[in-house]
């Protein structure tokens, strides 16, 4: 059965580096609208002389996971006391907040959240559950 990814649906997502924990590190995300993937791509392209355009990538994939992540499970600071999601009046995630995150994890999010938002028909691929046939 295929999956269907819905832009109002929650979508939750185990980082490769966690799948064999006990207790991973788990991400709920809403795929992002055309519109929000259509601001983000304005907003971090560069052009660099004639020839030459590209992204900021680190920027790019915090502001994607700020915009999308609606809960997450598993993390804790260094005291081992849970690290709450909290948002800003637009709705994105703290900087404060996304920080506590390795920047390998924070970079792997972002990018199945941009590609889920831009090619849900793949969804299954980008979140680890496509099976591949011999």
């Amino acid at each position: 059965m295929a999956l269907v990814i819905s832009k109002k649906e929650e979508i939750k997502y185990i980082p490769i580096s966690e799948r064999l924990e006990t207790k991973p590190f788990t991400v709920w995300f809403k795929p992002l609208t055309a519109r929000q993937l259509a601001k983000l791509e304005d907003g971090y392209l560069v052009i660099r002389g004639e020839d030459s355009i590209s992204l900021q990538t680190g920027t790019y994939n915090m502001k994607a996971v700020q915009s999308a992540l609606t809960r997450w499970d598993n993390i804790k600071d260094s005291e081992e006391k849970d690290i709450e999601l909290t948002y800003n009046n637009k709705g994105m995630v703290l900087d404060s907040v996304i920080n506590n995150m390795p920047s390998t994890m924070l970079s792997e999010i972002g990018t199945v959240i941009v590609n889920v938002s831009k090619f849900p028909d793949d969804a299954e691929l980008y979140l680890g559950m496509a099976t591949v046939e011999a």
